[in-house]
């Protein structure tokens, strides 16, 4: 068994958790940093397979949900070249049964599919090979949010990607049976997914803006006054003070605490009742845009923008909904990149770009500033309105962490 040499704990201060993959070209390690307790995967090219640091380069560039950030590379004391990225939560694709249904197999390739053929329009399919082998696939607890571990270059030949996505389909899925029809690991899907009928009338069409969310739960009460835990509101008889009886002291004692454990445990609830979580497909929405939607529904977003939960409109897997100080924007999840691009408006739109990813402007016809925003390769959509759209949309952090 393969170990994660001593030098990344002595120079980097990450420690090895787990040997996820082991390939003749590289092995992959689970390892947690032992400054901030993050975890991190390292992956560690054979001494002969020369070369990876530089092309990985590329991976700056490529941000995608469903692909793990790279964080940084390097070489070993022993000259052998290494790649560290972001962790993936949850489980390993090996460890999943190899009799998924279809159904299930579409909820765990969906995304996997999108990063496939973001990586083929980029020029990059050798990166998505190098990635699709069952044990470098990370997969949430309920099936339905998947990430490559380790996109990336690769010291050995590369065959075709999307052949690579259909055999890793049929490995986990026996009702699929790979076919010659399939031109982009999105096809794959699609065979997997049931027909079903896509509202046109979406986000483009828009035409005013919707009403403020209200709050889910309705806000809490003030905390009414208790008379065990105000001792001193209890009525006096106009006479002298009795004499102090022994053992009233902690009982006081013990009533105020109970009080104030009460009063906390309530503050408690209120705050799971006032900020529920997001459900699964939410999550993954948060996960990639942290600084746009927040880690829980009611809570800040934006530039103090209030979030909460929307019902997705047909052909959408999550919706969020933002309002803020004369602007308003909403965030939608789609099933693959090509569903999502079905979506956006048929014009030529403004490019603007940053040094993370270059974002599509759609502006569309309403009464007030109205546009709609794409990151290309995403399976996300924005829509951002009010008077203030035109510069807010500037500033908002559209690009995927």
């Amino acid at each position: 068994m393969p170990q994660l040499p001593e030098f990344f704990a002595t120079q980097h201060n990450l420690h090895e958790l787990a040997v996820l993959d082991e390939a003749p070209s590289s092995t992959l390690f689970a390892v947690e940093d032992g400054n901030t307790q993050q975890q991190l995967s390292v992956e560690i090219f054979a001494p002969e397979i020369t070369g990876v640091v530089d092309k990985s380069t590329a991976l700056h560039g490529l941000h995608h949900p469903a692909i793990a950030p790279l964080v940084g590379t390097g070489t070993t004391a022993d000259g052998q070249e290494f790649i560290v990225r972001e962790g993936v939560s949850g489980t390993q694709l090996s460890e999943l049964p190899s009799d998924l249904s279809r159904e299930e197999a579409a909820d765990v390739f969906g995304p996997l599919a999108g990063a496939v053929d973001f990586l083929i329009s980029r020029g990059r399919a050798d990166f998505a090979v190098h990635g699709l082998r069952e044990a470098r696939v990370g997969v949430d607890k309920q099936r339905q949010v998947s990430v490559l571990a380790a996109a990336g270059p690769s010291g050995e030949e590369h065959g075709d990607a999307v052949a690579a996505f259909k055999e890793l389909v049929a490995r986990k899925c026996p009702e699929y049976k790979p076919t010659g029809t399939a031109e982009s690991a999105k096809d794959v899907v699609a065979y997997l997914r049931p027909e079903r009928d896509f509202d046109t009338a979406q986000i483009p069409r828009v035409q005013e803006p919707e009403p403020r969310p209200q709050q889910q739960f309705a806000p809490p009460q003030q905390p009414q006054p208790q008379p065990m835990a105000q001792p001193m509101a209890q009525p006096q008889q106009p006479m002298a003070p009795a004499p102090k009886k022994k053992g009233k002291g902690g009982l006081i004692a013990l009533i105020t605490v109970l009080a104030v454990a009460a009063i906390a445990a309530a503050a408690a609830l209120w705050f799971f009742l006032s900020y529920p979580s997001w459900n699964d497909k939410e999550q993954n929405l948060a996960d990639a845009y942290p600084d746009l939607v927040g880690s829980r529904s009611g809570q800040d977003g934006f530039d103090g923008a209030k979030c909460s939960s929307r019902e997705p409109e047909p052909g959408q897997e999550a919706k969020i909904s933002c309002v803020g100080d004369g602007f308003n924007y909403i965030v939608t999840y789609y099933p693959s990149v090509e569903e999502r691009d079905a979506m956006l408006p048929d014009a030529e739109p403004v490019e603007l770009s940053n040094d993370q990813c270059t974002i599509q402007s759609f502006e569309t016809t309403a009464d007030v500033p109205t546009y709609v925003m794409a990151v290309e390769g995403t399976q996300s959509a924005f829509l951002v309105w009010g008077d203030k759209a035109e510069e807010e949309r500037l500033n908002l952090p559209l690009c995927a962490s």
